[in-house]
């Protein structure tokens, strides 16, 4: 008679320890023993996603994402994770995509609200010299 293998949701219950404390390193080598067992834990690849987004390592946290998007796309939590990756690597069209199939999924993530609307808020590049243009022929004139 096989037992189920407890380590993957004691490990589990140590990262999340180890995240409320802010050792993000502990906690995702924590999730990384979880994955040893279950490497298509979901849990997991979220948790250690978001110890490297902390570390500022949103290259490495976005592998973990795109991994867990393939296991289960239709996660609000992984769109959402994922938006925010997106965004910290500077791919604000994916980010945007994200966080909005995020808040399709789940209307109720203020936080991928939040972002959504920072993202479109923030002026696009083509704008932005744009109204420098202006503003120099608007000296120009002045002058």
């Amino acid at each position: 008679m096989g037992t189920k293998d407890t380590r993957p949701k004691a490990w589990l219950k140590i990262a999340f320890t180890f995240i409320k404390s802010g050792l993000y390193t502990n906690a995702a080598d924590a999730y990384s023993k979880v994955l040893e067992d279950e490497p298509n834990n979901i849990q997991a690849l979220l948790g250690i996603s978001i110890c490297l987004m902390a570390e500022h390592k949103a290259e490495d946290a976005l592998s973990y994402l795109l991994k867990a998007e393939r296991i289960d796309r239709r996660n609000p939590e992984v769109q959402f994770q994922l938006g925010r990756a997106y965004y910290a690597t500077g791919e604000k069209k994916r980010a945007l995509k994200a966080l909005k199939e995020a808040l399709e999924l789940d209307p109720s993530l203020k936080d991928a609200e939040n972002l959504t609307r920072r993202i479109e808020r923030q002026p696009k590049y083509d704008e932005i010299e744009k109204s420098k243009l202006l503003y120099e022929e608007g000296l120009r004139y002045f002058h």
